[in-house]
């Protein structure tokens, strides 16, 4: 999800199940925590983050501390309870708002909506500790690593980041050999209108003597992926990159599945192939490791005329936020790993230091504690 629709997706959660969205214990879906219990998990476990802090004998100040990603302000109430003052920042003003429901001090804690992949809204050097939990590995790597050089900006010297983040696990690319499918569009089209999206079914076979990966909790896109282009007459590819679908579960040699993709004809009528391919993403489509790609012709007519929105409607011309809110059992919780190599550079790189990384295992992923300083 870009910035927008990662908003936009926890805003719904916080609409809907915000507890359970910030702590997801299977049992405690549907409005299955108890208030006091909830916060009181807050209170534990920011004892235990000074604790710890305590004992790599960093002489923590207590003037002002961050809680970045602070849902209903689980963790920001609890460091209200050690520090002078405690904010927390959210991107989703569902969140923001129950948060300040909730607040029992005062001034003593404030919160903030944050709308944009920066911390410009403090300056530099604000806080004695910023702390984030269970919120960095919910987006994309380029908006995580971008928050945290920011909390080394807004970090005052000698004060304390303390945050955890995934880890990005390894992936073990295609061998050559593993190049090789046979694709069978079962109810592509003949006919659509310039601009007009429709989904087709395509049996895929894998036809190499490789195991094809399915997605993972940190490595969200099946290898290989399932793609297509559009190429007009003369053989030249008039869009390259169309749509994917990603295997459901891993396919072994000489099985097959069947993927759905949504493909999105050209603005401009014509006649043209959809030409549908598997790719590893990033390294090679098979078409040009020698597997041929299979194509379907596809006459495109003009646009259908639209009929003209109702004045009263035409205020939310654009506005995302102007369409319908996706239902409960639709909203998506990404997830997504990082090198703490690449932690570790990004952290130097904005004037602090590393001063401790755990690496603990957690289910089928791992994730990184990381204690840095300035």
């Amino acid at each position: 999800m870009d910035l927008q629709n990662l908003q936009k997706n926890w805003d719904q959660f916080g609409k809907v199940d915000p507890l359970w969205a910030i702590l997801t214990k299977p049992e405690k879906r549907h409005g299955g925590w108890d208030l006091d219990e909830f916060f009181q998990t807050g209170v534990k476990q920011i004892r235990e983050l000074l604790t710890e802090i305590e004992a790599l004998k960093i002489p923590l100040q207590k003037r002002a501390a961050l809680d970045f990603g602070c849902g209903v302000g689980r963790l920001t109430q609890a460091l209200g309870d050690h520090f002078e003052t405690a904010h927390g920042v959210d991107i989703a003003p569902s969140m923001i708002e129950q948060a300040q429901r909730y607040n029992r001090h005062g001034d003593r804690c404030r919160y903030h909506l944050n709308e944009t992949d920066n911390l410009a809204l403090f300056p530099d050097n604000s806080f004695d500790l910023v702390y984030s939990y269970v919120v960095l590995h919910h987006m994309r790597p380029e908006y995580a690593l971008a928050y945290i050089s920011e909390f080394v900006r807004i970090l005052a010297p000698g004060g304390v980041i303390s945050f955890q983040l995934a880890v990005e696990q390894p992936t073990t690319p295609l061998p050559e050999s593993g190049f090789q499918v046979r694709l069978e569009p079962i109810d592509a089209p003949t006919r659509l209108h310039a601009g007009e999206s429709t989904p087709v079914r395509v049996r895929v076979h894998n036809a190499s003597d490789a195991a094809w990966s399915a997605p993972t909790s940190f490595n969200p896109r099946s290898q290989p992926r399932l793609g297509n282009h559009w190429v007009n007459l003369d053989g030249v590819v008039v869009v390259q990159e169309d749509s994917r679908a990603d295997l459901a579960e891993s396919l072994p040699p000489g099985a097959e599945t069947e993927l759905t993709i949504v493909v999105t004809a050209p603005d401009a009528p014509g006649s043209y192939f959809l030409e549908f391919d598997m790719l590893e993403e990033g390294v090679a489509w098979f078409a040009s490791r020698g597997c041929p790609a299979v194509r379907v012709a596809v006459n495109v007519q003009p646009a259908l005329e639209t009929a003209p929105q109702p004045a009263e409607n035409a205020q939310h011309d654009g506005d995302p936020k102007a369409q319908a809110d996706p239902h409960p059992d639709e909203l998506i919780m990404e997830m997504y790993g990082v090198k703490v190599e690449t932690v570790q550079s990004v952290i130097e790189a904005a004037g602090g230091r590393l001063v401790e990384v755990k690496v603990l295992s957690g289910g089928d992923w791992m994730h990184g504690l990381y204690t840095a300083t300035k």
